[in-house]
């Protein structure tokens, strides 16, 4: 690995992470990590950059470029200035809008790789996860859902929808912290507000943590689920309060199906474990990240191509995930999306 070059990780509050980057944080384990890692930069730089240095490769944690190094950065952490195009970009997308000025860019889930320049890698598994305590065998009891209220779809949290649950004997609790601890989960819930083209660039994370757990998984229709599902075994789809109450009670009545879902996540979690995720790190590192960045120092277009990149930038609309327009606003985004990265479009169609 001597030959290899520098991968320079960027956390833009590295500042509360000084402890990892430091040589000896080496021997920090990501499960100790666990109550930290919350957000997307933590989820993807943090544990890429810990997991990869333990491998032995050339890596360092920092809060900005570096015109020597292969900068790895999540979207959130990206600020745009004149001299950008004299740096090597991987961008990690996850959910939130292209980037355009990196090089490469790394998505979440295979409906958002949108030109040669995308790359799927699976989302990590939760660290520290704590799997559901196993002396509750086949009780269906408590279902969970794991994530802020906020992107809880509002028609689950009606007054309706929770007194159908009771007459089921069933508890539906919201987790907003503690997404690692699973003791007491049985049913995991996963169907989240958004619009369409948000949901459709998320991760199956919710699932493969669920398949980690030892529990049943409902989800919202969505690519990032419906890409991985390779049984009805996998989880069970719905969309709204009557198809999740449908589905609850198909788990509650049949609970050989319950027993054999629960197996059939833990043979599928296998190909989701975070030494199989690293593998996949380091074959995009390998086969791909390093031929272009040697490209990428013998080439002489880089400023044009980034004056290009930002132009795309401008046409695709700023914050067009994170704070969708709606109406006639919405169809006008689309339009732009679909004249910058026409498959975006018409994936999701």
């Amino acid at each position: 690995m001597d030959n290899m070059p520098v991968i320079n990780f960027i956390h833009g509050d590295i500042d509360n992470w000084r402890d990892v980057a430091a040589d000896d944080g080496i021997d920090i384990s990501l499960d100790a990590l666990a109550p930290r890692i919350k957000l997307g930069r933590e989820i993807w730089i943090v544990q890429a950059f810990q997991l990869l240095r333990k491998k032995g490769y050339k890596v360092k944690l920092t809060g900005g470029l570096d015109s020597g190094s292969i900068n790895v950065v999540h979207c959130d952490d990206i600020r745009i200035f004149p001299d950008l195009w004299r740096y090597f970009i991987v961008s990690v997308r996850a959910d939130r809008d292209p980037a355009f000025v990196s090089q490469l860019e790394i998505v979440q889930n295979r409906y958002s790789v949108w030109s040669d320049d995308d790359f799927y890698i699976p989302h990590w598994p939760q660290p520290g996860l704590v799997p559901r305590d196993a002396r509750r065998g086949e009780t269906v009891e408590n279902v969970v859902y794991m994530g802020k209220r906020d992107n809880l779809d509002k028609q689950l949290q009606s007054t309706e929808f929770l007194n159908q649950l009771r007459r089921l004997n069933l508890n539906f609790i919201i987790q907003e912290s503690e997404w690692w601890d699973y003791r007491e989960a049985d049913v995991v819930l996963a169907v989240r507000a958004g619009a369409p083209f948000y949901l459709a660039i998320k991760p199956a994370s919710k699932v493969v943590n669920a398949w980690h757990a030892g529990c049943a998984a409902i989800v919202n229709p969505e690519p990032g689920y419906r890409e991985i599902r390779e049984s009805n075994l996998d989880f069970l789809e719905a969309g709204c309060p009557e198809t999740v109450v449908n589905a609850l009670k198909m788990l509650k009545q049949d609970r050989n199906l319950y027993f054999r879902m629960i197996n059939n996540g833990y043979l599928r979690a296998e190909n989701y474990t975070t030494e199989k995720i690293s593998q996949e790190w380091i074959n995009l590192l390998e086969n791909e990240v390093f031929y272009r960045y040697r490209e990428w120092l013998g080439c002489r277009g880089r400023k044009l191509r980034y004056w290009k990149a930002l132009i795309k930038r401008r046409a695709w609309g700023t914050r067009a995930v994170q704070d969708p327009p709606k109406g006639w606003r919405e169809s006008l985004a689309q339009f732009r999306r679909g004249l910058v990265s026409p498959n975006s479009v018409r994936k999701l169609a």
